[in-house]
């Protein structure tokens, strides 16, 4: 998983999304699905839901409702983002602490089935050899 600031030239709003990998058994090839988490504020740099799970203004202005839960906030009573921003970081820093252990294991599998692949060829070598030396009977 990974978030992606794309930023949208036509009207320079900068979007920030979820993107999650995953296998096409179907293509053969990697894939990925987006959701959008938000928007960044301009002014303050943090990030601002949008969409179902976003704040949107009533026709006053001076409201924010969350449709999932219908609840309503005033403008200076809006939750703040950067509690979910640092869930994404902490996220974020234990994949890749994650990710980093996974190579390491995977390097150490790679040089095991290098030494056992050398092992067998040492061993089918000094078979044909025995075969070699007593012929067909063995």
């Amino acid at each position: 998983m990974a978030i992606l600031k794309i930023l949208n030239k036509r009207n320079n709003v900068t979007y920030v999304y979820e993107s999650t990998s995953y296998w096409s058994k179907e293509k053969k090839q990697p894939r990925s699905t987006r959701k959008l988490i938000g928007k960044i504020d301009p002014e303050s740099g943090e990030i601002v839901p949008t969409g179902k799970r976003g704040r949107r203004a009533h026709s006053d202005g001076n409201q924010d409702v969350n449709p999932s839960t219908q609840e309503h906030h005033t403008a200076s009573e809006t939750p703040d983002c950067t509690e979910n921003t640092l869930d994404y970081k902490t996220l974020y820093e234990q994949t890749q602490q994650e990710l980093l252990i996974k190579k390491k294991m995977l390097s150490d599998l790679e040089d095991k089935l290098q030494k056992l692949t050398k092992k067998d060829q040492e061993l089918l070598d000094h078979l044909n050899l025995l075969v070699r030396h007593y012929g067909k009977d063995v």
